[in-house]
């Protein structure tokens, strides 16, 4: 997260509410697979986005 200010003054993200809405919705997708792999463990919080899912939107949105 420490790169939006750097994305924001290099103009990378121009429709700023768009962008943050957009990593968003990666993020919960990211989440949702990461979950997927783990079956059946009952032990995770489903609520929780983790730094790797935030991370992981973000590489998959800039390099799109």
């Amino acid at each position: 997260m420490e790169r939006l200010p750097q994305l924001f003054e290099a103009g990378q993200t121009v429709s700023n509410g768009r962008f943050v809405r957009n990593v968003y919705k990666r993020c919960i997708e990211v989440q949702s697979q990461r979950l997927s792999h783990l079956g059946g463990t009952i032990d995770v919080d489903m609520t929780i986005l983790t730094s790797a899912d935030v991370s992981a939107a973000m590489q998959e949105l800039l390099i799109a």
